[in-house]
């Protein structure tokens, strides 16, 4: 008896889905903290080696959930984006070091008002339990 294949299910399960948007959640507060501490640290000049790799770390992750189911939801894609451009900025910025290009990135974040978007996309309260999830 021959088997055939059902339809492709292209949704993704409630748990993986669940995970993606814990995981998301995660990331963008790990970037407000990344990018309010830019403003402050960077700008005063206590930004170190370590600090700026967490640039580069945080702009993997994004790149990441860009590619994801995450990103299925048009409104967080367009944050991502925005993210990742503002990363990329960084990143750049810090193999450059130079202060007008600094003071650049910095009108830049201030001007797409990356930081409040970020804090609306972030629900209040504690991250959802990821036990049993998976």
């Amino acid at each position: 008896m021959a088997v055939t294949p059902g339809p492709e299910v292209t949704t993704t399960p409630a748990g993986a889905q669940l995970a993606y948007r814990v995981a998301a959640t995660e990331h963008l507060v790990r970037a407000e903290t990344f990018l309010t501490s830019f403003r402050t640290d960077a700008q005063a000049g206590r930004a170190d080696a370590e600090f700026w790799s967490g640039a580069g770390e945080l702009l993997a992750s994004t790149r990441l959930l860009i590619d994801s189911p995450a990103a299925e939801d048009p409104v967080f894609r367009s944050l991502l984006g925005e993210l990742e451009l503002v990363l990329v900025q960084i990143v750049r910025l810090s193999a450059e070091r130079g202060d007008g290009e600094l003071e650049l990135v910095t009108e830049g974040l201030e001007h797409r008002g990356l930081l409040p978007k970020l804090r609306t996309a972030i629900p209040a309260g504690p991250t959802v339990a990821m036990e049993g999830v998976l």
